[in-house]
């Protein structure tokens, strides 16, 4: 779990020194996009989200709620990818609609690149360390089987 913080905080402290602005990456347009459109797909799909927040907290778990978990967390990653797709597309339509103001041209750029960013940021450095975490109990679990059937 230290691991894990001290990556993170490392990764925020990385991005704010080599920025003179860090708030600048900061766009709540497009948080609601990529967030809103991610859960919204993962609820739509059938996911179980209530059982993947329940298993992250238990200790005991069984191999086809982990099975479930891994999927939804999978899922997760993917549906955020193309948010940040669908959020690169809003802001090209809002960017084409103000050309005539070349002021509302930079908040519109905002929302395109940063539905991107967003997007990659949560599959790649929040959904796929906790599939990978999901993954090795599944594995863990395995093992064990294998241990009582011998």
């Amino acid at each position: 779990m230290i691991k894990r913080l001290s990556g993170f905080l490392g990764i925020f402290i990385v991005m704010a020194l080599a920025m003179e602005t860090p708030l600048v990456f900061v766009n709540v347009p497009s948080l609601v996009i990529v967030l809103g459109l991610t859960f919204f797909a993962l609820l739509a799909s059938g996911s179980k989200i209530v059982s993947l927040l329940s298993l992250l907290t238990r200790k005991d778990v069984l191999p086809d709620e982990l099975h479930d978990a891994s999927y939804t967390v999978f899922m997760a990653g993917r549906y955020s990818m193309s948010a940040g797709v669908v959020g690169v597309l809003i802001g090209l339509v809002l960017m084409l609609g103000s050309m005539d103001d070349p002021a509302a041209i930079g908040p519109s750029m905002a929302i395109c690149l940063l539905t991107a960013l967003y997007g990659v940021i949560l599959k790649y450095f929040i959904y796929a360390p906790i599939l990978h975490r999901i993954e090795a109990k599944i594995q863990e679990s395995h093992k064990e089987n294998d241990k009582e059937e011998e």
